[in-house]
């Protein structure tokens, strides 16, 4: 049987153990003026969504937008500019589950490129810092939140 001293140093190694496991190992750095371009395929695989953003020849993006699900699916071709570390498109976006899209900043996660949307910023920015989304669940990933590059076309 394991004395009183014991058992508390055990339970103190424990949830040391338990509070380094569940801190975030996910690195992500806001970029505010890129010194490349957005262009390339981004998708947000979780909500059905993604960008074909063309070379700014002159100009704004070119972006083909789309989305699809089981009952429904839409293109979309609209412009977007880079401006105050967003990429702003010209008009909002509605995804496949009704959410919008219209100002997204630009993170450096890990090894990959995201855009995330101003409204899914909290969650995102929480799940970098701790490992949790703000249901406190741990499942997610932070690219769950964003448009990762997945592709740069030349």
């Amino acid at each position: 049987m394991l004395n009183t001293a014991c058992r508390r140093s055990i339970l103190a190694a424990s949830l040391i153990l338990l509070v380094v496991g569940c801190a975030s190992s996910f690195h992500a750095e806001r970029i505010g003026q890129p010194d490349f371009f957005l262009i390339g395929y981004w998708a947000r695989e979780t909500a059905g969504a993604s960008m074909l953003l063309s070379m700014p020849i002159g100009g704004p993006y070119p972006i083909r937008f789309s989305y699809s699900g089981c009952v429904a699916n839409e293109v979309v071709h609209l412009t977007a500019k880079f401006e105050n570390g967003f990429l702003l498109l010209s008009q909002p976006v509605t995804g496949y589950e009704g959410e919008t899209y219209r100002k997204l900043a630009l993170f450096q996660l890990d090894d990959k490129e995201v855009l995330v949307d101003e409204s899914n910023m909290a969650d995102f920015t929480l799940l970098v810092e701790t490992g949790r989304d703000s249901k406190g669940q741990t499942w997610h990933k932070p690219a769950d939140f964003g448009f990762t590059r997945l592709s740069v076309i030349p």
